[in-house]
């Protein structure tokens, strides 16, 4: 099986020998996120007609907790700006870029930003991402059988999508993180790659592996550097398993949502499949 571990250094001390070195990004101003207690339903009142919204337990989960959901959506930036949403690591520049995810404090319900089929890119603001995040809460999580749901035709084009849904996972924190690591990692996560395909992590030289162990991701950035690794649970001489880039996001996703927001380290999480 996958590590996966978020590790941590001294801005000054981060070296140039990983795997893949991420450049820092531009910061991005989305205006203050309200306190826990503003009520969300008023983002009803002006969501588009044309939004389509399906509740769907199969595919985005049974039993959310609506309080866990309005935690996920009190992390949504109350912005008009029109933003300019696209996929990651490609040759555009995007103001946000998707896969994006906010979390409630235990991960346990997560609102997701995406593309519609085929889509490269979308125009929309927080506030129209708030107002669907809401009307999805308000349709399918706060009735008597909860599940999670998605909302489509979202923005200027219509090509965002919107899904709550339930994530299950058991990160376990530790320890105390050093300050600035949180924005640190938010910047690397919002870089590393994303993609649903598997991939093939192992020992350099063994055929169909696509990344060679120890992969180390890095965001080099004051006060304090993060760094993503991922490596084979336990030492062999001879190691390939694979996963998915989008698991490895999720999951280093929910630790720092889980552990470093709030100040402590995760321990590390295990992923994949050995063949």
């Amino acid at each position: 099986m996958l590590k996966i571990s978020i590790l941590w250094t001294a801005f000054s001390t981060v070296v140039a020998t990983a795997a893949s070195v991420l450049q820092s990004l531009q910061s991005i101003e989305m205006g203050p996120s309200p306190s826990l207690n503003q009520s969300y339903q008023s983002y009803n009142e002006s969501i588009q007609a044309t939004m389509q919204i399906r509740c769907d337990g199969q595919q985005y989960g049974r039993g959310l907790n609506i309080e866990e959901c309005k935690q996920a959506f009190q992390s949504i930036a109350r912005s008009s700006q029109q933003m300019r949403f696209g996929q990651r690591r490609t040759a555009e520049t995007y103001d946000v870029n998707v896969p994006y995810r906010f979390s409630s404090d235990n991960d346990g319900c997560v609102i997701d930003i995406g593309l519609a089929p085929r889509a490269r890119s979308a125009y929309a603001s927080f506030i129209q991402v708030a107002q669907a995040a809401s009307a999805i809460i308000e349709t399918c999580v706060r009735t008597d059988n909860p599940t999670g749901g998605v909302a489509r035709n979202i923005g200027r084009d219509g090509t965002l999508t919107i899904a709550v849904k339930a994530y299950k996972q058991t990160i376990k924190c530790r320890g105390t993180a050093p300050s600035g690591l949180y924005d640190s990692c938010s910047q690397l996560l919002d870089t590393i790659r994303a993609t649903t395909a598997k991939s093939t992590f192992g020992t350099k030289g063994l055929p169909g592996v696509q990344f060679y162990l120890r992969f180390l991701a890095y965001y080099n950035g004051p006060p304090t550097s993060c760094a993503l690794a991922v490596d084979a649970d336990r030492w062999t001489p001879v190691f390939k398993d694979s996963e998915s880039w989008y698991d490895i996001w999720e999951e280093a996703t929910a630790m720092l949502a889980i552990c470093i927001k709030h100040g402590a380290l995760p321990l590390r999480s295990a992923l994949g499949k050995a063949f």
